[in-house]
């Protein structure tokens, strides 16, 4: 599945990527720990095994709103 499909199934997604958007131009540590703290957390709930929507609970879906949000945050 696409981001884009990804997105529009799982649109409280899309604050993530805000958030995310904002804080990429701090540093390292603090983008971390922003990542482990908090928005981790928020997709995990949202994508992959332990989410709620049985067609965004797969390994795949995880690696690629996983990858996303890593390379919009530049760690």
């Amino acid at each position: 599945m696409k981001f884009e499909e990804i997105l529009l199934k799982e649109p409280r997604l899309i604050p993530i990527i805000s958030d995310c958007h904002t804080v990429k131009s701090a540093g390292t540590v603090y983008k971390n720990r922003l990542w482990y703290k908090e928005f981790k957390p928020q997709m995990s709930r949202l994508v992959g095994f332990h989410c709620e929507n049985s067609e965004l609970s797969s390994t795949e879906i995880y690696d690629t709103v996983y990858q996303f949000l890593i390379t919009l945050l530049e760690i």
